[in-house]
Parts: structure tokens; sequence; C-alpha cells
């Protein structure tokens, strides 16, 4: 089974500098795959940590998504 796990890092927006949209990473994420994981936002650590984990499992190729 190919699993393909995806992690969303959280921005937040700031207020615009010379007309340009300005961000930041709020230093939460997210991860997600089909098979049926979803950790809500988490620290962006602990995403990363579960992501790797979650990698080894299953079997076959595992693909990754990082947005």
């Amino acid at each position: 089974m190919q699993r393909s796990a995806v992690i969303e890092t959280e921005i937040r927006d700031l207020p615009p500098e010379d007309g340009w949209r300005v961000v930041e990473k709020t230093g939460r994420a997210s991860v997600t795959c089909p098979c049926g994981l979803s950790t809500g936002l988490v620290a962006a650590t602990d995403a990363l940590r579960t992501l790797q984990e979650h990698m080894g499992h299953g079997q076959g190729r595992t693909a990754l998504a990082m947005v």
C-alpha cells in the first residue's frame, strides 16, 4: 500500500508591508494521510516526528509532501 502523508504548517497573516502580504509561521503543523492518520494542529516538531514514524509503517513506498 502506498501512503501519501502530508504535513502542513500553520501560518498567520501580519499587517501588509508596502502592499505585500506578510505571514509568519505559528510553530504548529498537522499531518494527514489517506489511511486515516490526522493529527490536528500540534507542535511542528511533534508533527514531523509523527510523520517520520508513520512513513516507516505499512508496505510499499511512502510519498512525502510538505506544504
